[in-house]
């Protein structure tokens, strides 16, 4: 083993000295140490419960995917039904108004028919009271 040679006016300690000074290093080491275990215990237990936090973030962000894809899905069916009500509605529309046209024509036709038919009442009501005067 190498004998380690200091100068005494590069290093003024003497070997207590540096027993102390060692001893002082190592207990100072000692305590780093218990501190950085420490640290690291709680630095790991932050990593872990923020690790369980993502994944709960993350099982939260899936079901509200799959919630949201679920309303999407719901969304397009209610618009497709929306859709279809107001096809069938418009077709009803048209129906009744074309009806309406038609049974308004009917009406005027038998309004036309009944006027003639009036007419011709009146007519032979009028005829029938001017042969009854001829008769009498």
């Amino acid at each position: 083993m190498d004998s380690v040679y200091f100068s005494k006016e590069l290093f003024p300690l003497n070997v207590d000295e540096c027993v102390v000074t060692l001893q002082s290093l190592d207990e100072a080491l000692h305590i780093l140490k218990q501190s950085w275990a420490a640290d690291h215990k709680t630095a790991q237990l932050q990593f872990d419960e923020s690790c369980q936090h993502k994944q709960a973030l993350e099982q939260a962000l899936t079901e509200s995917q799959t919630a949201d894809m679920r309303v999407q899905s719901r969304l397009k069916e209610a618009k497709l039904k929306s859709e279809l009500l107001r096809n069938s509605i418009s077709k009803f529309y048209a129906e009744f108004e074309q009806r309406q046209t038609e049974l308004q024509q009917e009406l005027e036709e038998s309004t036309q028919i009944r006027a003639q038919l009036e007419t011709q009442l009146s007519d032979k009501t009028g005829h029938n009271e001017w042969l009854s005067k001829k008769l009498e």
